[in-house]
């Protein structure tokens, strides 16, 4: 019996120490990833803008700097936690790092705008209030291809409203048009969508880089998501209810034309960013184009996903359709 005792303790600290050795190389691995990462985005800044950093942050060695908030860090910064991954889209919904970001921005964002955009998006069903005759109730949306469907749980509504609601349903069904309202919380909405919007632009500037990100147009964006209780951009995006969950791409629009920009797909949002660095009109455009057609349909080139940070204009000079900035055009580091 001891000898089984004995045995059985000498496994379980095999296993614990195999536990912690895999930890140890999970993390060294991340570890490993945030440096070259953090190689690569300090390489393609300095051959876009060369000595910019230098004379901005003097007191930094070869700093990297963050694309949401333009603030620079030290290779310290990987080490002691200010340097995170930028999950896109959010890992609610499925997504992985394609880039680095501050943890002020990671946090700051994940849970001023993420954290509606789990609530909302990342489930099938989400949460709303349905109303027939003054009477509201407790109710779930899930939005197919052919509309919406809702489920109304009893247990979270209050018994006599629960029982007033469906008498109120089935004297309007009978005897339509019937009273029927539709609620949303709406500054989640909205800052579920800027949600959508700062996935679409890490995504972008993982692709391209700061050539792109920091281009006029782009500072716009930014700026949304730094004050997201204000409007600076109204409409930013379609659904495609028709796309699966695990849809990711990134389209240049040709057509229509009147739309020409990109296109960044994550499931059933297609997010749309400017491709000319001087773009000020293209949020404009889109809602001008959906209020003449609901059903708009998009053509043009395809890149590919990132799955890490390439930098690609930044990087290597070439065609590029995309329309960037002169380096007088770009207000770096303020």
């Amino acid at each position: 019996m001891a000898s089984s005792r004995h045995h059985a303790a000498r496994r379980l600290e095999r296993y614990n120490q195999n536990s912690v050795t895999k930890k140890h190389s999970k993390a060294e691995e991340r570890q490993r990833i945030k440096e070259r990462w953090f190689d690569a985005g300090t390489a393609a800044f300095e051959r876009v803008f060369p000595g910019a950093r230098a004379k901005r942050f003097p007191d930094i060695d070869n700093p990297y700097i963050c694309p949401l908030c333009e603030r620079a860090f030290p290779r310290t910064a990987i080490a002691d936690g200010r340097l995170t991954f930028e999950d896109v889209p959010p890992k609610s919904y499925g997504g992985k790092p394609v880039a680095l970001s501050c943890k002020s921005c990671n946090n700051a964002l994940g849970s001023s705008l993420d954290a509606p955009l789990s609530t909302l998006d990342s489930n099938d069903l989400s949460p709303c209030r349905l109303g027939i005759n003054g009477v509201e109730v407790t109710a779930y949306q899930e939005i197919r291809p052919d509309g919406r469907f809702f489920a109304i749980p009893e247990n979270q509504n209050n018994p006599s409203c629960h029982e007033q609601f469906f008498k109120g349903l089935e004297h309007a069904t009978a005897r339509p048009p019937g009273q029927l309202t539709y609620k949303w919380d709406t500054v989640k909405r909205r800052r579920a969508d800027l949600a959508w919007l700062k996935a679409a632009y890490v995504v972008a500037f993982a692709t391209w880089g700061y050539s792109y990100a920091l281009s006029p147009a782009l500072r716009r964006i930014r700026e949304q998501l730094r004050r997201p209780d204000e409007e600076i951009i109204g409409q930013l995006k379609l659904e495609n209810r028709a796309s699966p969950r695990s849809t990711r791409s990134i389209i240049y629009i040709r057509e229509p034309r009147e739309l020409k920009g990109v296109a960044v797909g994550m499931g059933r949002q297609i997010v749309f960013l400017p491709a000319d660095a001087r773009d000020m009109t293209i949020y404009e455009r889109l809602a001008n184009a959906l209020n003449a057609n609901p059903s708009i349909s998009l053509t043009g080139d395809t890149y590919y996903w990132p799955t890490s940070p390439t930098h690609s204009i930044d990087v290597v000079a070439f065609n590029s359709v995309l329309v960037l900035p002169t380096p007088g055009e770009v207000r770096l580091l303020s």
